[in-house]
C-alpha cells in the first residue's frame, strides 16, 4: 500500500443484488482511473455478489472483501462461507468484528479472534472493527472498552501479522443514527488505537473510521493525521455519492 494512500470502503450490508451491484461497479470503474495514486478503494458486497463483484473488478483500482467468513476450513456449518471460499473467487479482505455482527449475532472477542487468525492464516486481510455503545461513551469508557476489544481481538496473532490489518473504529451510537462524533473525539481515539497495538505489538497499524460517513463530512475525518481512511455504510449504496468521498480523499 503506498504510503499515506488514504483506504476508502464500502460496506453494502444487506443491499444490492448481482444486478444492482455490476450495475455500481460497472458505473465507478469508467470514474476512477487515476485514483490508486492516492487511495485503495475496497467494496464489500453480500455474499451472493461476491463472485460477480470480484471478476468485474480484475485488473482494475477496486478490491473486493467478504462482510464475513467462518474461522473453520470447511465443515457442517449452514449458510457460512469459509475463507478459502473467499479467496478462490478473487476477494482479498474479509470484514470482521462489525458492530452488527457482534450486536444481533452475539459475536464476542473470542469468536472475532477465531476469525482474525483464519482469515491472517489464508493471506487475506482483515478489517477489524472496533467501537463502544452510547452508554460507554457518556461514561468516558470509550479507550477502556476499544483496548479491551483489541487485544482480546488480537489475541496470540503473531507480531509480523499486525501489518496485514486494518483497524475500523466504529463507534455503535453513529452508526446508521446520523450522529458523528467531532474530530477532537476522533482524532484522540485513532491515536489512541494506533498507540495500543505499537506497544503491545511493536508494529504500526492503520486505522479508518466508519460511523456516518458521508460526502458533507468526509473531508474533516480524512484529514485527521491519525485516519488513514473511511468504512462508509449508507453513503456508499450510490455511486455518484461515494464517488464524491473518493474525490475527497485526492483533495486532502
Amino acid at each position: 500500500m503506498i504510503l499515506n494512500q488514504k483506504i476508502i470502503a464500502a460496506n453494502w450490508k444487506m443491499n444490492k443484488t448481482n444486478s444492482e451491484a455490476a450495475e455500481f461497479i460497472t458505473k465507478l470503474k469508467a470514474e476512477i482511473n487515476n485514483c490508486d495514486d492516492f487511495c485503495k478503494i475496497i467494496i464489500f458486497p453480500s455474499a451472493i455478489a461476491l463472485e460477480s463483484s470480484a471478476r468485474l473488478c480484475e485488473n482494475s483500482k477496486i478490491e473486493i472483501g467478504a462482510q464475513n467468513c467462518h474461522w473453520e476450513s470447511s465443515g457442517a456449518f449452514t449458510g457460512e462461507i469459509s475463507v478459502d471460499m473467499i479467496k478462490s473467487i478473487g476477494a482479498k479482505y474479509v470484514l470482521v468484528g462489525h458492530s452488527e455482527r457482534r450486536t444481533y449475532f452475539s459475536e464476542d472477542d473470542e469468536t472475532i479472534n477465531k476469525k482474525i487468525k483464519k482469515i491472517l492464516s489464508s493471506n487475506l486481510k482483515p478489517i477489524f472493527c472496533v467501537g463502544e455503545n452510547l452508554e460507554y461513551r457518556t461514561n468516558n469508557m470509550a479507550k477502556s472498552v476499544v483496548e479491551t476489544q483489541i487485544k482480546r481481538g488480537l489475541s496470540a496473532i503473531e507480531n509480523t501479522k499486525i501489518e496485514d490489518i486494518i483497524i475500523a473504529y466504529e463507534p455503535l451510537w453513529a452508526i446508521g443514527t446520523g450522529r458523528t462524533i467531532n474530530c477532537d473525539q476522533l482524532d484522540e481515539i485513532g491515536n489512541i488505537i494506533k498507540k495500543i497495538v505499537y506497544e503491545e505489538f511493536g508494529f504500526q497499524v492503520r486505522v479508518i473510521y466508519g460511523g456516518s460517513v458521508n460526502s458533507k463530512n468526509a473531508k474533516s475525518f480524512l484529514s485527521l493525521a491519525s485516519i488513514d481512511g473511511a468504512l462508509i455504510g449508507g453513503a456508499a449504496l450510490d455511486e455518484r455519492s461515494f464517488l464524491n468521498i473518493i474525490k475527497t480523499a485526492k483533495g486532502i
